[in-house]
């Protein structure tokens, strides 16, 4: 989907790709949440997305319905926010509904639906996910599926009201400076020159080997400092970010923690390993 041309021109996008495909209505999939957002939450950061997919598909005329997967799991709006927002889950992941996607976090580190996965699998415990003012709770309800229809979801997100007519990405980020007093776009351009910066920084020259037990000793030092703060689970995003890991770098960790601490792979998290009690799964 291309945001580029606004609510508008992601409507004629949506619409057109109904036509092609037959469908004759739309199910929107938001994992954590934060499309149930009215705009005021101090802990929003990534609004303008699902409200921009909700603004479109109300555009569009199909009859649409949105799906609320794992609420809270993308640390934006609280579980305990959205419940009250929500009526009885239309059902429940488990184990055997993630195989198929099981092999996507080996390219694609998403954190909320690496969470969901972790959920329908059993996992519950404290986890840390990159750029988050606290960690994220798994439990009961992580593995929960709620389908609300979307005239419900426009009357909560006052920003998906304010995307209606827009044409253009620039009008889209006004009316979240607007509504919620800031543009995630923003933030991310910032969070992009930072990387570039870094990588500059610490790229590898052609053919140079990366040290997998220095790799594991810079995880081990940031592991214990890490669960010292309650943290029993990792995604694997946080602990790239925060060690600055090139994806050489990465998969070469990755292999040597599978290969030094299997039991601790939590697919797709890592359990941390801690002096506490530790995490423990669903049976």
């Amino acid at each position: 989907m291309d945001p580029y041309e606004g609510a508008v021109g992601l409507a004629r996008q949506i619409a057109q790709a109904a036509e092609y495909c037959g469908a004759d209505r739309i199910e929107i999939v938001d994992v954590g949440g934060d499309v149930l957002a009215d705009g005021c939450e101090p802990t929003l950061r990534s609004p303008l997305g699902d409200a921009l997919v909700v603004a479109a598909c109300r555009r569009t005329g199909l009859p649409a319905a949105v799906h609320i997967a794992g609420p809270g799991l993308d640390c934006e709006v609280p579980e305990a926010v959205l419940l009250p927002r929500l009526d009885d889950p239309e059902f429940t992941l488990t184990t055997a509904h993630t195989h198929c996607v099981s092999d996507v976090f080996d390219w694609h580190p998403s954190e909320a639906s690496a969470l969901l996965v972790a959920a329908a699998r059993g996992i519950q415990g404290v986890c840390g996910i990159r750029d988050a003012p606290g960690p994220v709770v798994l439990g009961p309800a992580s593995a929960h599926v709620y389908r609300l229809p979307l005239t419900r979801v426009l009357d909560i997100n006052r920003l998906a009201q304010a995307l209606d007519a827009t044409t253009d990405l620039a009008q889209a980020e006004e009316a979240s400076r607007r509504v919620c007093g800031f543009s995630e776009v923003d933030r991310e351009r910032a969070r992009a020159g930072r990387q570039r910066a870094a990588h500059g920084r610490t790229e590898r020259r052609p053919g140079e080997q990366v040290d997998p037990a220095f790799l594991y000793r810079r995880f081990t030092d940031w592991e214990r400092h890490t669960a010292a703060t309650g943290i029993q689970y990792a995604t694997t995003r946080r602990f790239a970010e925060e060690l600055g890991l090139p994806a050489a770098a990465l998969l070469a960790l990755r292999r040597q923690l599978q290969h030094t601490a299997p039991a601790r792979s939590e697919p797709p998290l890592w359990r941390l390993h801690s002096d506490g009690q530790p995490a423990r799964r669903q049976t």
